[in-house]
């Protein structure tokens, strides 16, 4: 703390010496100082940045420092004692709530302490289970719910409900909000792709019937949500949504241990922001082309097509397995190599569909040649015809980027662990690796037993 204590007495030196005390985030050493503050480890799980711009202007004229005229450490001690116990006194429980559309579960999932999944039919239920895992007041509870079906969205409890704890100061959590709304739905979607599918498939057609069965009308029958419900014991707000999503799987694959424990490991690692290096923030822009590539395929709109998927896919293969730069004349044959290697499917033909989508790519980005998959085509219109499900080239590719994409955090630690040079961080690392296993034509025995980890 005495170090940290440092940057802060400079900062009251600083400000004595220029008689200005109000500066906020705009002001660089002001900015520097708070960014240190949030650093440390006595700081970092309870601050808000843009909180703290303010506290630290009360802090100051709190204890009269414009009347001052020396500074000393036990000065810096001080305000970082304050802000402190003020960041711990606001510090609260938040719960970020919405509907995981076209989903179905018969009953609720605890994930762990701080996520929930509340399923079944009846909206009071579901109201009933989220008093009890919030411990929020029940009248005030139906109140605010009330409102958002009203106000907001109809929809809201017609499908399975996430609810995740988030312990924070209150405009952190607004802050943050959608972001963990996101990163829950995108690897809800990965692990399902990965692991999952075709089994529990909703299809348009199955959550038609669902709906004509419970509400005789398709009341919510391919409605979107556009919000966040933030609910804490004093304060709670919607946050618009700024990605569209649907969740069109059964959750009870969920039931099973070792998918959620992975679930929820993936989950951890992308709300870690201590660790972000280059190399997690490719792995997490990965995820969103992986999102764009299976929210797309045949629409009402005719600008739409499975090309667009098949260019996403790739896209986030890339991002995960091809450095900036790379030689154009092997970037094909280096990549179809890696997800050749990296993940095996069994039964599949995995080599052929890889060879496929990557050669469907290139023809649409350079010639403007759709991909066709009749098939695919087919069980949008005819879901009952399932006997090639999951097993055209698209979807094989798309699997093994989820695949993958669910080992994310395993590879940031391989890559860490196997560093060829000190110097190396985890994106050069990794990407030295990869380079040398395409250049030798075999993967490690060492990371075979990485990737099968979990599964």
């Amino acid at each position: 703390m005495e170090k940290l204590a440092k940057r802060v007495l400079f900062l009251l030196r600083y400000n004595h010496d220029r008689k200005n005390w109000s500066c906020g985030l705009e002001d660089k050493e002001t900015w520097k100082v708070i960014t240190t503050i949030a650093q440390h480890k006595e700081f970092s799980e309870i601050i808000d940045i843009e909180d703290t711009e303010g506290w630290l202007i009360d802090i100051f004229n709190w204890l009269n420092f414009k009347d001052k005229n020396m500074f000393e450490l036990n000065d810096a001690l001080s305000v970082l004692e304050l802000l402190k116990k003020n960041l711990e006194i606001n510090i609260g429980d938040y719960w970020v709530v919405f509907p995981l559309v076209n989903a179905t579960l018969n009953d609720t999932i605890c994930l762990d302490e701080s996520i929930y999944i509340i399923g079944g039919d009846d909206k009071k239920h579901k109201l009933n289970q989220l008093k009890q895992i919030t411990n929020l007041p029940a009248q005030e509870l139906d109140s605010r719910f009330e409102h958002t079906i009203r106000s907001r969205s109809p929809i809201f409890l017609s499908h399975p409900i996430i609810a995740i704890k988030i312990r924070h100061q209150y405009s952190s959590v607004n802050r943050i909000a959608s972001d963990c709304a996101f990163y829950a739905v995108s690897l809800l979607n990965v692990m399902y792709r990965a692991y999952i599918y075709p089994n529990f498939e909703n299809t348009k057609i199955s959550v038609g019937f669902r709906q004509l069965i419970k509400n005789r009308g398709l009341i919510d029958y391919d409605k979107i949500n556009r919000h966040i419900a933030i609910h804490g014991e004093k304060n709670w707000i919607h946050i618009p949504l700024n990605f569209n999503y649907n969740c069109s799987f059964d959750l009870e694959w969920l039931k099973n241990r070792e998918h959620t424990k992975r679930f929820i490991s993936l989950y951890r690692w992308s709300q870690e922001t201590n660790d972000v290096d280059e190399l997690k923030a490719r792995f997490l822009r990965s995820l969103k082309f992986f999102m764009k590539a299976i929210n797309f395929g045949k629409r009402s709109n005719s600008l739409d097509s499975e090309s667009d998927a098949v260019l996403y896919i790739n896209i986030a293969a890339e991002v995960m397995l091809l450095k900036k730069n790379e030689d154009k004349h092997i970037r094909k044959k280096k990549l179809t190599f890696l997800l050749d290697h990296l993940v095996t499917l069994g039964q599949l033909d995995q080599a052929s569909a890889i060879d496929k989508v990557c050669k469907s790519r290139n023809e649409f980005v350079h010639d403007g040649l759709d991909y066709i998959d009749d098939y695919f085509y087919r069980n949008k219109v005819d879901p009952f015809k399932k006997e090639a499900k999951g097993k055209t080239d698209l979807e094989v590719f798309i699997r093994i980027i989820a695949i993958l994409t669910s080992k994310s955090d395993y590879y940031i630690q391989y890559a860490i662990e196997n560093r060829k040079h000190s110097n190396f961080n985890a994106k050069e690392s990794w990407f030295n690796l990869l380079s040398d296993y395409f250049d030798n034509g075999e993967i490690p025995d060492e990371l075979i037993e990485v990737i099968q980890e979990g599964n």
